[in-house]
C-alpha cells in the first residue's frame, strides 16, 4: 500500500473532523485532509549518536512558506535537540499528516494520548519519557506539542512540521517509545518484506519481533522443523545486529498476550502501530482476527500485507466470478489477469537501531530436552543459507531449463541418498527465508532465450501448483477435512491405530515405504514421488487409512510442510479431489528404477535409512520376504525379529480397496447425501491437470487383473501412471510401451489433444 493511499484512509476515517491548531493565533477549524501539494516525509527525530546516518536527515524544514515557518532553512543539526535553548525537547519529527494537541490523563504522559491517536501512533515521532520511579504519577512531566508551521492549509495547521517534547523530564527516565512493531511469522526475512521495510520508512523507533506461541509444541512439530526455525530466527538477528545495529527479539505466549502488553506498554515496550505479513491458514486467522479486534480495542493502527504468494490471494477469491481453481489452466489464468509479477525488493536501507538485552533466540535444548536433529548438515535454516541455494541452483542454467519434477530420483543422489535430488528451495519458501517472488525471477533469468520445459512439470509449474493450493485454501471451507469438503469425495476410511503406527515408524515390512517414512522422521525430508508412494500407501492402495491422518504426520515432520499444500496434494494422493489422478491408478512399494516412482538409487537409499537390511542381497533388497532363511542368517536380518513382516500383502489389499472405492462412488451416484466432487460425476473426461480419458472397462475388472484398463492417461505431470514394469527396455523406451497403450480414441486423434512430448514419442508407431 502506497503511504498517500495510508493518510488518505486515514483522513476518512471516523476520527476525522475539526482541527484545533495549537499555533498561537492559528486556531481556525479547518477540516481535516491530506497536505495538498506537500509529499509525505518520513518520521525525522533525533536519538543516539550514529542511529540514523546524516545524508538521510532532513536539511530543511519541508513547509512550502518559509517565511512563516520558523524552522524553515535550518539545518536538521540546528533543530534543538533535548536540553538545547533550555527546552527538554526530544526532537523534530515531520510526519506529512495533521497533528493535535496532547491530551493529559491521569496516568501521566506515558499514557498519553494524542488527540489524532490513530495517526499517531502509525507515525511515532514522539517518543515518551518516563519515570522509573513513579511511571503513573500525573506530576512526573508533561507532554505537549507545536506546530511551526501556520500558511500551508487555509488558515488551518498542515502539520508538517511538529516540535513534540516532554517536560520536566525526570532525570532516572527509560525509554517505552511509541515504536512500530514488525511482527515476523513466516516471512523470516530482509530481503521482499514490505511490512518491515514501510515501518522502516515511517517510523523512527522499529521493535523487530517474533512470537514463540505455545499452540506448536513438540507435539505438534518434530525436531528437525523446529530446529530449522530457530536456525532460520538466529540467521534474521545475526543479519538485523550486523546490518543495521538492530536485532530481532523474541518473545514467549499466546499472540494476544503477547501483543496486549506491548500495546498497553505494560513491559519495557510500547507499540504504536504494528507492521505484519497475512497469513492463510484457518488458525492464522483466527489468530490474526483476534490481534486485530485487540489493536482496535488499544487504538493500535496495523497494517497487513501481502507476501508469501506471488497472489493476493484475498483479492483474488473477492474478485468478481471467482472460481476455485482446479487445473493448471486455471491457475494460469489467475496469474495471468494479475499482471506482470513484482520483482522482489532489496532489504531495507535502513533500520533504527535497537540496543535491548534479553528476548534471545533459544537453544533447541532448551525446548527439545531429550531430541537433537540426527543430520543437522541436510538443510540449515535462515535467508542466507536460502539465497545460496538459489544461486547454486541457477548456476546450471540447463538443468532449471530442462527441470521436469516427474523426471527426478524419488532415492536422493548417487553416493548421497540423503541428498535431494531437487532444488531442496521448498523449506525456505515455507518459513519465507526466500521470497517466492524472488525465485520465480530467478528462474525466468535462467530460461530466457532457451527451450525450456513448460508448466505443470517446469519449476514455474511447481510455483503454480503453490499458488493453486493457496487459493483453494482460501476459498474452499474444510479444506483439511474429509466431510463438509466440497474438494473431497468421502470414503468410509478405516481406523486403525496399529497400521497408522507402523507407517509412521517406517516398520510395515516394505523397505521402500518404511526408507521414505524413516527419511521424514530422521531429516524431514522426502522426494515428492516419496511422497507419492507412502501417501497410495496408506490410504487407497494398501492400509486403507483416512488421508486425514498422513497428513497430520507429514505436518508434524516435514520441513516444508504448508498447510494448503499439504492438504490439496493428500487430496490428490488418496485419489478423492477434483485433480485427483484415477483411484485405480496404485504404485507399487516394490518399485525398479524403470517405474514411475524412479527409485534409481533404490538399494543405496534402503541400506542408508533401514539399516537392518544393510547385509539383504540386492535381489532381496525390496521384497525380503522371499528370502530363503539361509539368506537371511546370513545378512542378520531375520524376518520378525531383526525386521518385521509385511503388515498386508499387497495384491490382495490392492483389489479389496479398489472394490471399495468403486463402491463408494457408485453408492454416491446413486443418490447418496453426500455428492461427488465435479471429477466423479462423468466419467467422460478429467477437468483437473492429469486429462483422461476413460474407457468402458469397469474398476471391478481393473482389481482382478491388475491392469489400468480402466483409463490410460495421454501425460501425467506426476508420471503417476500404474508402475508398469517394462523389461529389456530403456526408460525411453518403456514410456514409448506405456503410451502406446492408450484408449483408441486418443489414438487416432480423439477428442483431446495429445501433448506434443506424447506426439513425439509415439510418431511411426502407431498401428
Amino acid at each position: 500500500m502506497q503511504l498517500h493511499h495510508l493518510f488518505r484512509d486515514f483522513m476518512s476515517s471516523s476520527i476525522a473532523g475539526p482541527v484545533v491548531c495549537p499555533t498561537p493565533g492559528r486556531n481556525t477549524p479547518t477540516r481535516r485532509k491530506p497536505a495538498g501539494p506537500h509529499r509525505y516525509p518520513r518520521i525525522e527525530t533525533f536519538g543516539e549518536p550514529g542511529r540514523q546516518p546524516p545524508e538521510q536527515r532532513p536539511k530543511k524544514c519541508q513547509c512550502h512558506d518559509g517565511d512563516s515557518c520558523g524552522w524553515y532553512g535550518k539545518s536538521a543539526f540546528e533543530w534543538p535537540r533535548p536540553g538545547a535553548d533550555g527546552e527538554p525537547g526530544i526532537g523534530i519529527a515531520c510526519a506529512g499528516a495533521h497533528r493535535e494537541r496532547w491530551e493529559h490523563t491521569p496516568a501521566g504522559a506515558a499514557d498519553a494520548i494524542c488527540a489524532a491517536a490513530s495517526l499517531r501512533k502509525i507515525w511515532p515521532g514522539c517518543q515518551l519519557l518516563r519515570s522509573s520511579s513513579s511511571p503513573s504519577s500525573s506530576s512526573s512531566y508533561r507532554a505537549s506539542c507545536r506546530c511551526c508551521c501556520s500558511c500551508c492549509c487555509s488558515g488551518g495547521c498542515c502539520g508538517l512540521c511538529c516540535r513534540c517534547w516532554c517536560e520536566q523530564t525526570p532525570p532516572d527516565q527509560t525509554l517505552i517509545g511509541m515504536s512500530a512493531g514488525v511482527w515476523f511469522r513466516k516471512c523470516l526475512r530482509l530481503h521482499d518484506n514490505a511490512a518491515l521495510t514501510t515501518a522502516a520508512e515511517s517510523s523512527d523507533s522499529v521493535i523487530p519481533f517474533f512470537i514463540l506461541d505455545p499452540a506448536f509444541d513438540r507435539s505438534k512439530i518434530g525436531v528437525n522443523r523446529f530446529h530449522f526455525l530457530l536456525e532460520s530466527l538466529q540467521d534474521l538477528d545475526e543479519q538485523l545486529r550486523e546490518r543495521y545495529n538492530s536485532r530481532l527479539l523474541v518473545f514467549r505466549g499466546k499472540p494476544t498476550d503477547v501483543l496486549r502488553e506491548l500495546f498497553e506498554g505494560a513491559g519495557r515496550f510500547r507499540l504504536g502501530s504494528l507492521f505484519y505479513e497475512r497469513d492463510m491458514e484457518p488458525y492464522a486467522r483466527v489468530r490474526d482476527a483476534a490481534v486485530e479486534d485487540l489493536a482496535r480495542k488499544c487504538k493500535v493502527p496495523t497494517m497487513t500485507f501481502s507476501g508469501h504468494t506471488i497472489l493476493d490471494v484475498d483479492l483474488v477469491v473477492q474478485a468478481p466470478g471467482f472460481k476455485p481453481p482446479i487445473a493448471m489452466s486455471s491457475i494460469q489464468n489467475l496469474v495471468k489477469k494479475q499482471g506482470p509479477i513484482p520483482k522482489a525488493t532489496e532489504a531495507p536501507k535502513y533500520l533504527p537501531a535497537l540496543k535491548v538485552k534479553g528476548y534471545e533466540v533459544p537453544d533447541l535444548a532448551e525446548l527439545y530436552k531429550d531430541e537433537e536433529p540426527a543430520e543437522r548438515h541436510l538443510m540449515p535454516g535462515g535467508e542466507r543459507e536460502a539465497l545460496q541455494r538459489l544461486k547454486r541452483a541457477c548456476s546450471d542454467k540447463d538443468y532449471i531449463a530442462t527441470f521436469e519434477k516427474p523426471k527426478t530420483e524419488s532415492t536422493g543422489r548417487e553416493g548421497a541418498p540423503w541428498e535431494p535430488s531437487t532444488t531442496g528451495l521448498s523449506p525456505y519458501i515455507k518459513f519465507g527465508c526466500i521470497s517466492v517472488r524472488k525465485v520465480w525471477h530467478a528462474i525466468d533469468e535462467c530460461l530466457k532465450g532457451r527451450t525450456h520445459s513448460q508448466p505443470p512439470m517446469s519449476l514455474h509449474g511447481q510455483l503454480l501448483f503453490r499458488e493453486m493450493f493457496y487459493v483453494l485454501g482460501a476459498s474452499v471451507p474444510n479444506l483439511d477435512k474429509d466431510k463438509g469438503n466440497r474438494m473431497c469425495k468421502e470414503i468410509p476410511w478405516g481406523h486403525n491405530q496399529k497400521l497408522l503406527a507402523a507407517w509412521e515408524e517406517g516398520k510395515t515390512g516394505y523397505p521402500f515405504i518404511d526408507a521414505l517414512m524413516r527419511q521424514l522422521v530422521q531429516t524431514g525430508w522426502m522426494h515428492h514421488l516419496g511422497r507419492h508412494a507412502v501417501a497410495c500407501f496408506l490410504t487407497r492402495g494398501d492400509l486403507w487409512q483416512n488421508w486425514t491422518a498422513g497428513r497430520d504426520v507429514f505436518d508434524k515432520y516435514l520441513l516444508d510442510s504448508d498447510w494448503a499444500i499439504n492438504n490439496g496434494n493428500w487430496l490428490w494422493l488418496a485419489g478423492v479431489a477434483p485433480w485427483s489422478a484415477p483411484y485405480f491408478r496404485i504404485y507399487d512399494p516394490c518399485p525398479g528404477p524403470k517405474t514411475s516412482l524412479n527409485a534409481v538409487h533404490s538399494a543405496d537409499f534402503i541400506r542408508h535409512f533401514v539399516p537392518e537390511l544393510k547385509g539383504m542381497p540386492d535381489r532381496f533388497l525390496l521384497t525380503p520376504w522371499k528370502a530363503p532363511d539361509d539368506v537371511q542368517k546370513a545378512a542378520q536380518c531375520i524376518l520378525g525379529k531383526d525386521y518385521p513382516r509385511p503388515v498386508v500383502d499387497h495384491k490382495s489389499a490392492r483389489q479389496s480397496n479398489l472394490s471399495k472405492f468403486k463402491a463408494a462412488l457408485d453408492s454416491s451416484k446413486k443418490g447418496a447425501s453426500s455428492k461427488l466432487p465435479e471429477k466423479f460425476g462423468e466419467r467422460k473426461g478429467d477437468p483437473g491437470p492429469m486429462r483422461v480419458t476413460y474407457s468402458d472397462k469397469s474398476a471391478t475388472s481393473v482389481a482382478e487383473s491388475g491392469q489400468p484398463g480402466g483409463g490410460t492417461p495421454t501425460m501425467s505431470h506426476t508420471n503417476n501412471a500404474d508402475d508398469v514394469k517394462v523389461k529389456g527396455k530403456s526408460d525411453q523406451e518403456g514410456r514409448r510401451a506405456r503410451a502406446l497403450k492408450r484408449p483408441a480414441a486418443l489414438a487416432t486423434g480423439g477428442a483431446r489433444k495429445r501433448p506434443a512430448a506424447i506426439a513425439d514419442a509415439t510418431k511411426g508407431k502407431q498401428q
